[in-house]
């Protein structure tokens, strides 16, 4: 993508001089962000907010234009609230990308993890861990070498394929 992107407005906080600019824009281009209802019409972004999990099991079908799943769901999506993500967090659950918790529950409203985003990147880009020297990766100083994430992030620091 490049830097010069045209920049349309698409969203009323998100102004040219935003260093992130280019990159919404391009992505709302594509149809992958598409952004929050604003009183009164429009969109906004809200570029300093968090992003659940349902946000991003959307933004990532979008993404991968993955088929949609009847066979695969997760226990605690069912209610009407998550019926703008459901399609999508099912989706990406058949696919592989983005897991669910022990007890079968997926915690759509949970914010998301960088350590979560790195590991669905990692499998949505078809990355493991097995298939990369690690060894001379520094590992962050904040995570444990018991992290579920450990080898997922130390992969997105620069292993090398071996």
């Amino acid at each position: 993508m490049s830097s010069n992107f045209a920049f349309k407005g698409t969203f009323s906080d998100v102004h040219s001089t935003d260093w992130y600019a280019s990159s919404v824009e391009y992505l709302a281009s594509l149809g992958i962000l598409k952004g929050y209802d604003q009183a009164g019409g429009g969109y906004y972004f809200n570029p300093a907010g968090t992003i659940t999990r349902a946000e991003f099991a959307v933004i990532i079908d979008r993404i991968g234009n993955l088929p949609k799943s009847s066979s695969f769901a997760f226990k605690d999506i069912g209610s009407a609230q998550w019926d703008w993500a459901r399609d999508s967090i099912n989706a990406v659950g058949a696919k592989g990308w983005l897991q669910g918790y022990e007890d079968g529950g997926f915690r759509p409203a949970n914010n998301i993890t960088r350590a979560e985003v790195v590991t669905i990147v990692n499998r949505m880009l078809g990355r493991v861990p097995s298939d990369y020297d690690l060894s001379k990766v520094t590992p962050p100083f904040d995570v444990s070498k018991t992290h579920w994430a450990y080898n997922d992030i130390l992969m997105s620091m620069g292993g090398e394929i071996k």
